[in-house]
């Protein structure tokens, strides 16, 4: 395995974490508000 592809796996799966946080993030105050 080379190094780019190892820093593209974890890259990959930060950013898809990340996605996934925000996601959770933004629903919240829109089901506070409403």
């Amino acid at each position: 395995m080379s190094k780019d592809k190892v820093t593209d796996l974890l890259a990959g799966g930060l950013f898809g974490n990340l996605g996934k946080l925000i996601e959770r993030l933004g629903s919240w105050p829109r089901r506070g508000k409403s």
